[in-house]
């Protein structure tokens, strides 16, 4: 479905990307796992389009995507959710998640989707009224999420959902992240270790704008060098 094939990028003359290819198949949740300022949200904003390589291919369902505007990319079905999570605190929770449908594609289905959110997200619900100002942390994490889906996604680019979280509210979000996986959505998650989530297919640690390790995850749990380096023991 998603497949990156030797992409560089730099922020003027630091190499960010060196050389990244990885793949993600349909209806498969895929990890990028490493520490912090080595190239994983560079990596997902520049599959995403909002940064552009220097050189490299891109493609999403056998489409080049390096260079499209990100509108169109979608349009594609391909929505990224950040980690900043770019909310409109003066709007209400409801406005919010009726922007993330602006989209010809999500227009159509935009009444399912907000069924889905909230069936999801039940609390948005309740607070749908409320302006996101108001939110907590975990509570704009879900939006976040919530308006990713109201693009009527095929896949996911998410990025560190667990940032900030408390550990039972993480626990909550990867829970609502494999029901989406369940469902069919294609994910590709970057967080800085391994997620105790039992629907990720595959692992790959970065390191160095490096991809050092792909595998399953159980295989990356028993390998030392990701063990000391990425999960800190």
């Amino acid at each position: 479905m998603l497949k990156v094939d030797k992409v560089n990028f730099f922020y003027s003359k630091v190499q960010i990307l060196k050389n990244i290819s990885l793949r993600v198949n349909d209806g498969e949740f895929v990890s990028v796992i490493g520490p912090n300022g080595h190239g994983k949200s560079t990596l997902l904003k520049t599959i995403c389009g909002l940064l552009t390589p220097i050189s490299g291919s891109i493609k999403f369902e056998n489409k080049e995507i390096i260079g499209l505007p990100v509108q169109n990319i979608v349009d594609m079905g391909l929505v990224y959710i950040a980690e900043d999570r770019y909310l409109f605190p003066e709007m209400t929770i409801l406005e919010n998640l009726k922007m993330g449908a602006y989209s010809r594609r999500a227009r159509a289905k935009e009444e399912e989707n907000l069924e889905y959110v909230f069936h999801l997200f039940p609390k948005l619900k309740v607070l749908s009224k409320h302006f996101a100002a108001s939110l907590s942390g975990g509570e704009a994490r879900m939006l976040a999420i919530a308006r990713g889906l109201m693009s009527n996604p095929k896949f996911l680019a998410i990025d560190e959902p667990s940032f900030g979280l408390a550990p039972n509210l993480k626990v909550k979000v990867f829970k609502t992240i494999d029901e989406i996986k369940r469902k069919g959505t294609s994910i590709l998650l970057v967080e800085q270790s391994i997620i105790t989530s039992n629907c990720i297919d595959r692992v790959y640690a970065l390191e160095d704008g490096k991809f050092v390790f792909e595998g399953s995850k159980e295989d990356a749990l028993k390998n030392e060098s990701i063990i000391k380096l990425f999960l800190g023991t």
